[in-house]
């Protein structure tokens, strides 16, 4: 068996010698095809790898077509952008990027859009931005009141109503020589309506903004319950004018002294001081009391010309301080009061009417009675805009005549005297004042 086996793994001579024959014989042959193949390879200039490896042809054509593709979408969208960038130049010549944001958004925003929550919340936002203390974006009702306040003025009836009590606005007072006082309206009578449209008790803001944001001349029906009978009245809206300035006369230890009442500084209260002065003066006072409690200020130019009526001409009213210079604001005017005078004023005091004390008290000597004031001695810029809304924002700081800062600071009393409710204490120390001079 194991000759068996050993016989079965044994190579014949004669067939190792024809493999042999076969092998020399291949390669011979092989030798002349590489020949053969160097030859006609001279003969057509073609290089050995062109022929040798055909696959790689493909793979050139796939990388080529890739990277052109890859170029062909840089290409478009390079394009594409720049085509938006030259359009987005274009429209910045004439308008900001706010505005172009703000026409994109308006034709193409997908839902309910409120433009003017849109334009209102962008400027709301704008000024918020500027983390300016004083800063300040108003609707169009807030801007209406902070007008009248400013402007001394509204367009309105002449009355004034409540809430309390009644299912209806109730009227509590009307002004002198009003139209409601021409009209015949009461204190006591109750507004149901105006032009046709219901107005409850709770609903006096809507009302009184359809009334001041009416024309002066403009006539309006109102539905009035007197007495469990409705009336209909018809009048026409006038120009009410407010007072911002009040005067009285205090005689005391046989001296006669005005006390002057500025309740804020608007476009007519310098006339109103003026007019109050010569009631007070015709009384024959000795003295004045400045009352500034609770006198949040208003348009500088009023309090500056109340001032300019204590001080020689020349004399600086206050230093004005903006962002490239401080400059000195001086009295232009002749003195028009020559005699004593003193001041009140409260942690409510602010802006012009500390600008008012800290004057005649630097130039004067004038002593300043209550407490130290807000300590706002900035300088706001107020802008109305189209629809009816404002804003305001910090341009510039006023500092006292001297250059002392009344920002954060305030005006700090010459006597510090708190207000009592049951004397007014704050007072009864500016009449004592006035007394030993």
């Amino acid at each position: 068996m194991e000759e068996e086996v050993k016989n079965k793994n044994k190579t014949h001579p004669r067939k190792t010698l024809k493999k042999k024959k076969e092998e020399t014989k291949k390669v011979e042959e092989k030798k002349v095809e590489e020949v053969k193949t160097v030859e006609e390879k001279k003969e057509r200039k073609i290089e050995p790898k062109d022929k040798a490896n055909p696959p790689c042809e493909f793979r050139n054509i796939v990388v080529i077509l890739l990277v052109a593709s890859l170029l062909g979408a840089f290409i478009g969208s390079y394009v594409t952008y720049k085509w938006y960038d030259d359009k987005l130049d274009e429209e910045k010549g004439n308008k900001t990027e706010l505005e172009i944001v703000y026409d994109d958004i308006k034709s193409n925003y997908y839902g309910d859009l409120n433009l003017d929550k849109l334009s209102s919340d962008s400027l709301k936002g704008m000024v918020e931005g500027l983390n300016d203390r004083y800063g300040q974006f108003m609707d169009k009702e807030t801007t209406l009141s902070y007008n009248e306040d400013l402007n001394g003025f509204f367009t309105g009836i002449g009355v004034e109503v409540s809430s309390e009590g009644e299912e209806y606005q109730t009227i509590v007072t009307v002004f002198e020589d009003s139209p409601a006082a021409k009209s015949g309206l009461k204190v006591g009578d109750h507004m149901v309506s105006m032009d046709g449209i219901a107005y409850t008790k709770d609903q006096i803001p809507e009302m009184t903004y359809a009334i001041k944001s009416s024309k002066i001349g403009d006539k309006k029906t109102f539905g009035i319950l007197r007495d469990g009978e409705m009336l209909t009245l018809e009048i026409t809206l006038e120009k009410i004018t407010t007072t911002s300035v009040y005067s009285s006369v205090i005689e005391e230890d046989g001296k006669t002294i005005g006390r002057l009442d500025v309740t804020n500084f608007s476009a007519n209260t310098y006339k109103q001081f003026q007019d109050e002065y010569k009631k007070l003066k015709e009384q024959g006072i000795s003295a004045i009391i400045i009352d500034l409690r609770n006198n949040q200020g208003g348009y500088l130019s009023g309090a500056t010309d109340i001032a300019s009526m204590f001080l020689d001409k020349g004399d600086v009213i206050y230093q004005q301080k903006d962002n490239k210079k401080t400059t000195k604001v001086t009295n232009k005017k002749e003195k028009e009061i020559d005699l004593p005078v003193v001041l009140i004023v409260n942690q409510c005091s602010a802006s012009s009417a500390e600008m008012l004390a800290s004057t005649l008290n630097e130039n004067l000597g004038a002593e300043v009675i209550g407490e130290t004031t807000y300590g706002k001695g900035s300088i706001q810029k107020y802008m109305v805009l189209n629809g009816g809304s404002s804003i305001k924002y910090t341009v510039g700081e006023i500092l006292t005549s001297k250059g002392k800062t009344i920002e954060q600071v305030g005006v700090v009393p010459t006597y510090q005297v708190e207000w009592t409710e049951e004397s007014d204490s704050q007072l009864q120390k500016a009449i004592e004042v006035l007394l030993a001079k």
